[in-house]
């Protein structure tokens, strides 16, 4: 097996344990041409069930933390939120589903916090973020006014129909507690808003990134000029602490290290594009060259961030994202995107 093979192999799911199992089962296989033995199924069903690695994470399953003298976060399996203590009653942040609520409500109890839900806010219209707010009564519900429109088909069944319903970006102020809403939309989905909490130095950032671990699906799925303009804007905010809706939280650096990762594998993947030259919507399918060109992006990446979380399972994902972005001139730079603060703050683990 030539080296460039083995480093698309690596790129699909956990190295150790899946080459250990290419270089034996799947000759073996071959060998005795048994029925339904389909080599590139077998590879394919690793790389699947290394996804499953990718969400059981160390903060997984963590419980309720305090972070400020105001601000909680909650972690159930990979999903995060936060509860604000306000004068009036908790403030929740997002809500997941019935599962993760209940759990939340356990975990106040023990921690013996009894006060009353006084609002819930879903940070965008996704399924997985809306569901269980019910388990919660919360005196309001808050979304944006867009949210309902993507609902209409999709009739999510545990769904708490919002109370409250807002645009732009509004500055709340609930029992003694500053929130304002900021539009983060272009980074993920229509009507995504980011907790900011001036009186707390902290964000809740939903679905942008999630400290030190590279994304489900390797990069960004909207225009990435976009996100990372979006990226600039939240680091132009004082925050200190910044939290995931998934995985961990971490300090306004680990944002910036986490953003710069993400700018590093954007401008590796055109630096090695160009050398083959796909640009400007040139489609190249050579063979030795695209996995040539994969190695060279694993290796490179590999150096700098290979023992980040999620490395493994979504490196094949971000070379084919960012691909796919290059031929559709989604890459195309913009010098007034980034903060100068992620540029110095590339190749740090």
């Amino acid at each position: 097996m030539t080296s460039r093979v083995m480093a698309a192999v690596q790129g699909g799911a956990q190295v150790g344990s899946m080459l250990t199992r290419w270089t034996t089962v799947v000759p073996l296989c071959l060998a005795m041409s048994t029925v339904g033995c389909n080599a590139k199924r077998f590879v394919m069903t690793k790389a699947i069930e290394g996804q499953v690695d990718y969400f059981d994470h160390e903060t997984s399953n963590s419980g309720l933390e305090q972070l400020t003298e105001r601000v909680y976060t909650f972690s159930h399996h990979w999903e995060r939120g936060i509860v604000i203590r306000t004068d009036e009653g908790l403030v929740v942040s997002d809500t997941f589903g019935p599962s993760y609520t209940r759990a939340l409500l356990d975990a106040l109890r023990r921690a013996g916090i009894d006060d009353p839900v006084h609002t819930v806010i879903y940070s965008h219209y996704h399924l997985d973020h809306v569901g269980g707010a019910a388990e919660l009564s919360p005196t309001q519900i808050l979304v944006h006014e867009d949210a309902p429109h993507f609902w209409a088909e999709a009739a999510p069944r545990e769904l708490a129909t919002p109370t409250r319903y807002v645009t732009g970006e509004p500055t709340l102020e609930i029992g003694g507690v500053q929130i304002e809403l900021v539009d983060t939309s272009a980074a993920h989905s229509a009507t995504l808003y980011a907790l900011y909490l001036p009186q707390e130095g902290l964000l809740y950032a939903p679905d942008t990134l999630a400290p030190n671990v590279v994304l489900l699906g390797g990069a960004p799925a909207v225009p990435l000029r976009a996100y990372f303009g979006v990226m600039a804007k939240l680091d132009a905010l004082p925050f200190e602490t910044f939290v995931a809706s998934h995985f961990g939280y971490g300090s306004k650096q680990d944002f910036r290290n986490t953003v710069a990762m993400l700018e590093d594998a954007w401008s590796t993947a055109r630096t090695i594009f160009a050398d083959y030259g796909w640009t400007e919507g040139n489609l190249h399918t050579h063979r030795d060259d695209t996995a040539e060109a994969f190695g060279r992006f694993y290796d490179e990446l590999h150096q700098r961030y290979g023992d980040w979380h999620g490395f493994d399972q979504n490196i094949l994902s971000a070379f084919v994202r960012l691909y796919t972005a290059e031929l559709s001139g989604d890459m195309t730079a913009s010098p007034d995107v980034l903060a100068p603060e992620f540029a110095s703050a590339a190749h740090v683990h």
